[in-house]
């Protein structure tokens, strides 16, 4: 592995490309990785993915971005023209990115001519006038209005397109509004919230996991069982089960849940928000068993009261 040399490809007014070559490879794949909401990345010193694919000599484009904007400048496809126009033809491509950054990865597929692309919990859209129902992101929807690309006009076929998402969760009904494709292989692994990347590496998958789909020997199958089995043993998939079972008031579960926490080696902390959550649950049930009871008994009364009324009047 010879030492990573890193560059600005692209700078433009909203997103640059730093180009990290790590290998001496001439015909290998390279990853373009797109950044997730967590904040601009334009000054950031390390990029989503940037450590990950520098320790394994992965050649690597990363996308910086001054807003959080889902990619909605049109200067964003001259980025990917940038690096389209930079790799060699003989070196396949492959789009990375989760939350935001899935939707990057789809959003440049095509302008890429990406080979693959593992795009983790990608949203649809942010735009309430497509997903009114969407809640998260609400600051950079009102920041960002009406989005202007069409993702699936963008996305490319004939990219080996691989995705994760939690078929309990509201990323669900993002998923459900692209259409289905042939060359599009999702995955749905139920109580890992919208980040599996923390179940897979809290279980000791990830590397395996992007590994395989950098490299074309991806066996989604295979991988669904192994996440599902070792899912069991992660911090992160007993804590999204207690949430989700306290919402549904299945109150022993989120317990079970959270001693499950206890026993993998879950800090006190996490512990003790987990438990707080549940408690606050149980109480709000509390609370509006008594609020019903208390507004059933005034009905009753009120009842009562007219019959009384209409008696005497006779």
């Amino acid at each position: 592995m010879t030492a990573a040399v890193s560059s600005i490809l692209f700078e433009g007014t909203h997103y640059a490309v730093r180009r990290v070559l790590s290998s001496a490879e001439t015909r290998g794949p390279v990853v373009v990785a797109f950044p997730h909401a967590g904040g601009p990345t334009w000054n950031a010193s390390v990029a989503f993915g940037e450590m990950f694919l520098k320790s394994r000599g992965i050649d690597g484009y990363f996308i910086l971005n001054r807003e959080v904007d889902w990619f909605q400048k049109r200067e964003f496809f001259d980025a990917m023209a940038a690096i389209r126009a930079d790799v060699p033809a003989a070196r396949p491509i492959v789009a990375y990115g989760a939350s935001m950054g899935g939707y990057g990865a789809l959003l440049a597929s095509r302008s890429l001519e990406a080979a693959r692309v593992l795009s983790v919990v990608p949203q649809f859209s942010i735009d309430r006038s497509v997903v009114p129902w969407e809640r998260r992101w609400a600051a950079q929807a009102g920041q960002i209005g009406g989005f202007i690309h069409d993702v699936e006009a963008e996305i490319y076929d004939g990219a080996e397109i691989y995705s994760l998402h939690d078929p309990r969760n509201v990323d669900a009904q993002q998923m459900a509004l692209f259409s289905e494709r042939p060359n599009w292989t999702q995955l749905r692994v139920p109580y890992c919230g919208h980040t599996p990347l923390v179940v897979l590496a809290q279980a000791g998958l990830l590397s395996g996991f992007v590994l395989a789909a950098i490299n074309g020997d991806f066996d989604a199958q295979g991988w669904a069982r192994r996440f599902l089995a070792a899912r069991r043993e992660t911090i992160a998939y007993w804590r999204i089960l207690a949430t989700h079972a306290a919402r549904r008031n299945r109150f022993e579960i989120a317990q079970h849940a959270v001693e499950r926490m206890k026993l993998i080696g879950a800090k006190p902390q996490e512990i003790e928000i987990a438990m707080q959550m549940v408690q606050r649950r149980q109480q709000s049930v509390i609370a509006q068993t008594e609020r019903l009871a208390t507004i059933a008994k005034e009905k009753e009364a009120a009842r009562q009261a007219r019959l009384q009324r209409a008696g005497g009047a006779r």
